[in-house]
């Protein structure tokens, strides 16, 4: 995407359809299946939401052959060779932002959401937002959820909780734990606003919790640890949202200040 515009990323431009690939073609992509974890077969994502719908439509991938998203794969994992750690996670910051813009050009969704982070530390806000888009558009949750965040703080576009609603419910569907704690709680009403409903959001939490969803978890610990006075100033804690705590999550109101 550097060297081109991004609205070469069309949705007028149309897939090689699956039902046409070549018996070459299929072998093909099983041996680049086993021999890299790394590949992504660029995609375009079927959004159920006729507003996502729209607004990933000028961002969906182009044409692509599975020899492209081989070379894709490969020069994905240059990038990020140096860059995971014994856990495997990786440091973005050790990434070589060339092989990865080569992979993001070529349509590898994951080095588009890298290449998007790199804009944002760099506060390029606008650029970030579009190589979001691009990675959304296939569906990649995490761009998904990052993009959730951009809408519901307006960061680079207008301040939009209903959308930032429907790309956070999007990406928890793809299985984006944050993004599933993210919509069960702080968008438990259906929606997103400047006020959480406390008691459905720690029902849903508690829910959550007892499936091993981490972030659910340390949102029960926090709330066990947080005082009536926090809770009344945070969250406009009533009475009896109090008790309901009490009931639900064995809260005690010891801890005030």
């Amino acid at each position: 995407m550097f060297a081109q515009e991004l609205t070469e990323f069309s949705a007028k431009q149309h897939w090689v359809s699956s039902a046409k690939k070549s018996a070459k073609e299929t072998v093909f992509c099983l041996i680049v299946e086993h021999e890299t974890k790394d590949l992504w077969i660029p995609r375009r994502h079927k959004f159920i939401d006729k507003e996502l719908q729209e607004l990933f439509a000028d961002y969906m991938p182009p044409n692509y052959s599975h020899h492209q998203a081989f070379v894709a794969a490969q020069a994905f994992v240059a990038a990020t060779a140096k860059a995971e750690d014994a856990k495997g996670v990786k440091d973005t910051s050790r990434m070589d932002q060339t092989q990865l813009a080569f992979a993001a050009d070529l349509g590898h969704a994951v080095a588009q959401y890298y290449i998007a982070s790199f804009h944002y530390r760099a506060f390029r806000h606008e650029d970030s937002f579009l190589f979001l888009l691009c990675s959304g558009a296939q569906g990649y949750a995490p761009a998904l959820f990052r993009l959730h965040y951009a809408y519901f703080c307006g960061n680079a576009v207008p301040q939009d909780y209903r959308r930032a609603y429907l790309l956070c419910k999007e990406a928890a569907t793809q299985g984006h734990e944050e993004a599933l704690f993210t919509q069960m709680v702080f968008g438990s009403t259906g929606t997103f606003s400047d006020k959480v409903h406390l008691q459905s959001a720690v029902a849903n939490a508690a829910t959550l919790a007892k499936k091993g969803n981490e972030f659910a978890q340390e949102y029960i610990h926090a709330t066990l640890a947080s005082s009536p006075s926090t809770l009344r100033e945070d969250s406009d804690a009533t009475e009896e949202d109090l008790a309901f705590l009490e009931k639900t999550i064995g809260y005690s109101r010891d801890a005030d200040d």
